[in-house]
């Protein structure tokens, strides 16, 4: 199967999320996912001008583009730019080519990304590195950094990706070790924006899963399985003993 930088996105929120992406099951788009995809366009659209206002207009192409199109050596900025290579795609919103000499084991492709809040996550970064990983397979070349554009100000934070880059690669194998069956179902905060929010749900209740309980941690949870509770009514009835 192919991953996809959205498959890989929702691995690192959800395992179960991830595993019916790649199953293409159907969906239910929550009216708060797509109003963060509507926030997320929105700020792409404004960071993609302030950008382009730094080339000249001969040198940006607006795609849906290639990293193939930077051998035509006037673009030093793809937009919406597609990278693939057997078993990956990402689409990455921009694509910076720096001018550095040829001779460099380190590639020129700069990957840059949006992030509309003011904070950078964990897995903003790991995006990225999922980035850098296609960059690499296609081109025989790794990013020594990406780039990820936040907040209101519109702040570049330059994100080195080597340690970052193992970690994604980590990440993708163990998705890939999951396919074979199902993960184990377990409900958590994105649940909420979540487009198999119904369906996780109502597996949930059929089995009076603990991840019903908003505030369990995952520590807490496997503290529970442990002493062989494993539903919120033998949690209660527990509880009631004790």
């Amino acid at each position: 199967m192919q991953i996809t930088d959205e498959i890989f996105q929702a691995f690192l929120k959800c395992e179960t999320k991830a595993y019916l992406k790649g199953s293409n099951s159907d969906v239910v788009h929550p009216e708060i996912a797509d109003w963060r995809q509507r926030v997320v366009e929105s700020y792409k659209s404004i960071c993609c001008a302030r950008l382009r206002s730094a080339f000249s207009e001969d040198e940006c192409l607006d795609g849906p583009s290639t990293p193939h199109d930077f051998n035509n050596n006037r673009y030093r900025l793809l937009i919406n730019c597609v990278v693939q290579t057997q078993g990956l795609l990402t689409r990455i919103p921009v694509l910076e080519r720096l001018p550095t000499p040829e001779r460099t084991k380190r590639s020129p492709l700069v990957p840059i990304r949006f992030v509309p809040g003011e904070k950078i996550a964990k897995g903003d970064k790991l995006l990225l590195a999922f980035d850098a990983v296609v960059l690499s397979a296609v081109f025989g070349k790794m990013p020594a950094f990406g780039k990820i554009i936040h907040g209101q100000k519109q702040m570049t934070t330059k994100v080195g990706l080597d340690a970052w880059v193992k970690t994604a690669r980590s990440t993708i194998d163990k998705f890939l070790a999951q396919q074979a069956s199902p993960p184990t179902l377990i409900l958590n905060r994105h649940c909420t924006e979540c487009e198999f929010r119904a369906r996780c749900r109502a597996i949930a209740l059929e089995k009076d899963d603990l991840s019903l309980l908003y505030n369990i941690t995952e520590k807490e949870r496997k503290q529970q399985h442990n002493k062989g509770i494993f539903t919120v009514t033998q949690l209660s009835q527990w509880f009631g003993q004790n």
